[in-house]
């Protein structure tokens, strides 16, 4: 790829040419494909184009056979974004919850992208957006956003609207695997013992069982086993059912709800609806606690996570018991913790112990430094 001129002509002016190869690797037949331009930097803009539309392979949409720019042109992102949006959903099976969820950054990209076409949206545009959003908030939300419009825009590339999305490529903020809070059982007594009547059962069964929120307020009592000890939710975020076994504690709790229990939902108000929210709630017993605000309620499934890991269970049976894919995301909730490293560094051999090591008295043989300057000496005395 290159630009080069050529001239001059009878009134002494040169014409630059644009020059690129369409390459067997990304699909072509391999032949070079050249265009005629008045100026030297109309040409290095024009084969700049081509150069990004071949790397993200939106050439065959943007240009025709003689490398000129088609009169296609498809529809603005505001327009489609709804549709795109609900056909994400609907492909990725997301929960009613989740949908919500991603309303309002559907609202950020419609507002920043809308008045673009599908095929007007490059890679720049997304780096910057990326980086306006990171003034914001911070890097993994920015995160969550990006991945939201790559999401929306391969729906229009599987539907044949555009070629190939350019959000592939783009970069990601890093993820802080740590970024999370968990306590230690005393604080947890203290975080217990704060709550009210209504919401202490909810609090030990976050602690215990590891769920999420949602999976709480939705538990209703035929997913509860009292008599074999088991908790059984049939769908979670990871899409796959969980079977949790009753900690001694939490199964007196849930009998005891159990008695005086008015509907389905095991966690109800005094009015006997179901809970929605309860964060105000949390927030009061982590004040009266002394518990750190920026504690949530979803740091009790990390709480869950650590206390296990402390107990040295395995691995794969807290991947169970979490609801994991995969052994990745139990790493990242099961971290290791102080007290493990620190047995680890007392199962090292102990060498050098000060209170152990004999003072050798130093050898009448010469070291290997005098023997070589007893040489040097030699050599300038001959």
């Amino acid at each position: 790829m290159a630009v080069y001129r050529r001239g001059p002509n009878r009134n002494g002016e040169y014409t630059y040419y644009a020059e690129w190869r369409l390459q067997k690797r990304l699909g072509f037949d391999g032949r070079k494909v050249r265009l005629a331009y008045g100026s030297k930097d109309n040409a290095e803009i024009e084969l700049a184009k081509r150069k990004e539309a071949l790397r993200d392979g939106t050439y065959r949409l943007k240009y025709d056979e003689q490398g000129r720019l088609r009169g296609y042109s498809s529809a603005l992102f505001r327009d489609v974004a709804e549709e795109l949006f609900e056909q994400r959903a609907e492909d990725r099976s997301w929960t009613a919850t989740t949908i919500k969820k991603n309303r309002f950054p559907l609202r950020l990209l419609t507002d920043h992208f809308g008045n673009r076409r599908l095929t007007e949206i490059s890679r720049l545009d997304v780096e910057r957006f990326r980086r306006k959003q990171r003034k914001r908030v911070d890097g993994p939300t920015v995160n969550r956003y990006v991945a939201l419009l790559s999401g929306l825009i391969q729906v229009a590339v599987v539907t044949g609207e555009i070629f190939a999305n350019p959000v592939h490529g783009v970069g990601r903020y890093e993820e802080n695997e740590h970024a999370w809070s968990y306590i230690q059982p005393d604080l947890a007594e203290r975080l217990i013992e704060a709550c009210a009547p209504r919401l202490r059962p909810i609090v030990l069964c976050g602690i215990y069982t590891g769920l999420r929120a949602t999976p709480i307020r939705e538990l209703k009592w035929e997913q509860v086993d009292l008599r074999n000890g088991l908790i059984w939710v049939p769908i979670t975020k990871s899409k796959r059912p969980l079977e949790i076994p009753i900690d001694p504690i939490l199964a007196t709790t849930l009998r005891a709800l159990k008695k005086r229990a008015t509907c389905d939902y095991v966690f109800i108000k005094e009015d006997g609806s179901r809970y929605k929210d309860w964060r105000r709630a949390f927030a009061r017993a982590k004040k009266d606690s002394g518990i750190p605000s920026g504690f949530r309620f979803h740091d009790l499934r990390h709480t869950f996570g650590t206390w296990l890991t402390d107990a040295e269970v395995h691995p794969y049976a807290i991947q169970d018991l979490m609801g994991h894919r995969s052994n990745l995301m139990t790493r990242r909730y099961a971290h290791v913790t102080a007290r493990h490293k620190r047995a680890a560094m007392e199962r090292l051999p102990r060498v050098g112990d000060p209170r152990k090591v004999r003072e050798f008295a130093p050898t009448d043989a010469p070291t290997q430094s005098q023997n070589e300057n007893e040489a040097e000496n030699t050599g300038r005395r001959n």
